[in-house]
Formats: structure tokens, sequence, C-alpha cells
């Protein structure tokens, strides 16, 4: 059973909103409301891992794929000045 007082504020005490209100939880509340802490909190944590997993294999991807291009252009320069060469031999 969730229960909510909100007492009155005085000219003495400086009020801040929820300052002043108590709630009172069952322990099975408390300890339903810790469960789905962790449980978020571990959720959390694990797509960290992933997107930090994911971002490790983009990278790894994207400098395979700058590796493939230069590869194929110093390939493709080489091939048209043999090429040039071949065709300007008389």
């Amino acid at each position: 059973m969730l229960e909510i007082t909100t007492p009155e504020c005085t000219l003495e005490q400086s009020c801040t909103p929820f300052s002043l209100v108590q709630v009172t939880l069952t322990k099975q509340e408390f300890i339903d409301l810790k469960w789905q802490v962790n449980h978020y909190r571990d959720l959390w944590k694990r797509t960290r891992v992933r997107e930090q997993e994911l971002l490790a294999t983009i990278a790894l991807m994207k400098k395979r794929e700058d590796r493939l291009l230069t590869h194929r252009s110093i390939n493709n320069t080489t091939w048209s000045a043999e090429t040039a060469f071949l065709t300007d031999a008389p």
C-alpha cells in the first residue's frame, strides 16, 4: 500500500517541491522497486557494452574498406600506367 502525506509548509521552513512529502511503501513494493532499478541498470550496462562492440566492429569495417580502396587504387594506377606504357610503345 502506497501512502503519501504532504504536511503544510510553515514560514520558518524553506519549502521546496517534494521536500516535505513522505512516502510509505510496503516491504514488497520496496523489493519490487529495487528489483526494477537493478534490472534496468543491468539492461543499460548490457546496451552500453553492445554499443561499444558495434562501434568497434564499424571502425574495423571502415579500416578494412579504406585498406581495400587503397589497394584497389594502387592496383588501378599500376594497371593504367602499364597500359599507357604498352599503348605508347612502337
